[in-house]
């Protein structure tokens, strides 16, 4: 049997990660947790996060080793089958699993090669941000800048998304200077104070949705993938239950017969087929409605931060601080806010 070979810098990279944590119990109820660097039989030296202690054979109680997902990774690899596109497979989903996209990438990859019709590789591979052309496999350093994105802030975005993007920081930048130059009456301040830290609390609702919908957007994906591959084998299964039917259709004048038992196997596989393919269909319903309900819940998030904006905007300009300064730091923010709608408008429509 071949074994895959680990790519050499691969191996030497998850060889050199520390060990799972070890677990030094002593006597007086103390535990210590951490890398043990040596055991002479008399003294055991433990690395620990914040320095190195050593404690005698006799002030120990027990001693527990642990193995680190990096380590359980190297030896799964060492033994895994390379001729098996299931093997490489399942490799990869475990990596994937334990935060190793990477050598992820690489097991997916060879499973592609070995057998591309095999299930779920396709799927793996999305998550990892892979993308399929021409039957090849690109990752996300090859694929994105090919197709005009640029990386901003560790996300690739199109040039639209990151000038509305680099729009929204002129904008909060101006926002600053007309609040520093039309600071109005203490009890104004409180009030901006109040609406910022209400504006802040939205913004990082608005994060953290965020991440929530492009994962439901990635799930909605992979469940579309899941689907149109149950379809398409609904349409085999129909196609050579139909062929059968004809062949064994009988002849005019001669009596009916009895399904035989190809056109029976056929139209059991049809059955599963499409029942697999329901199942397929109501999981991307499902999807679909988180990606609703998450892109409206992000949607609702900003709507409230433009009110409280708007609210804020009204405090400023009724203060009687406002001067020539501050109208000018208003006009200055009208316009960064204009710049910064008709950007994001630009990217929409990019995105239809």
């Amino acid at each position: 049997m071949t074994r895959l070979t680990v790519p050499a810098a691969c191996l030497l990279l998850l060889l050199a990660v520390p060990s799972g944590a070890d677990i030094v119990t002593l006597k007086d109820g103390r535990v210590l947790e951490g890398e043990i660097l040596s055991d002479d039989g008399k003294t055991v030296r433990i690395r620990l996060r914040k320095g190195t202690v050593t404690v005698t054979r006799d002030q120990i109680e027990s001693i527990e080793r642990k193995t680190s997902p990096a380590e359980e990774y190297a030896a799964r690899a060492l033994k895994v089958d390379a001729k098996s596109a299931a093997a490489q497979l399942e490799l990869g989903q475990w990596a994937a699993e334990n935060d190793f996209p990477a050598e992820a990438a690489v097991h997916l990859l060879a499973a592609w090669d070995l057998d591309p019709t095999l299930e779920g590789i396709d799927v793996e591979l999305e998550k990892l941000d892979y993308h399929c052309v021409d039957g090849r496999w690109q990752d996300a350093d090859t694929y994105y800048p090919a197709r005009g994105y640029v990386k901003s802030g560790g996300r690739w975005v199109t040039p639209a998304e990151l000038a509305w993007r680099q729009a929204l920081e002129e904008v909060a930048a101006k926002q600053a200077a007309r609040d520093a130059a039309a600071a109005g009456s203490p009890e104004d301040a409180a009030k901006i104070r109040k609406i910022d830290a209400r504006i802040a609390a939205e913004k990082g609702s608005i994060e953290k949705i965020s991440k929530l919908v492009d994962k439901a957007r990635a799930d909605e994906k992979a469940a579309q993938t899941r689907f149109s591959a149950a379809e398409a084998k609904v349409r085999a299964a129909a196609d050579k239950l139909t062929a059968i039917q004809s062949k064994e259709k009988p002849k005019e004048g001669e009596a009916g017969k009895p399904p035989s038992a190809a056109e029976q196997d056929a139209q059991k596989k049809l059955t599963a087929a499409s029942a697999a393919a329901e199942k397929e269909s109501k999981a991307l319903g499902i999807a679909r409605k988180a990606l609703g309900d998450q892109t409206a819940a992000r949607t609702e998030a900003e709507r409230l931060v433009v009110a409280l904006e708007k609210e804020k905007t009204d405090i400023l300009k009724a203060g009687s601080a406002q001067n020539a300064a501050a109208q000018k730091a208003q006009e200055d923010l009208d316009a960064a806010i204009a710049r910064a709608a008709e950007l994001k408008a630009a990217w929409e429509k990019e995105k239809e």
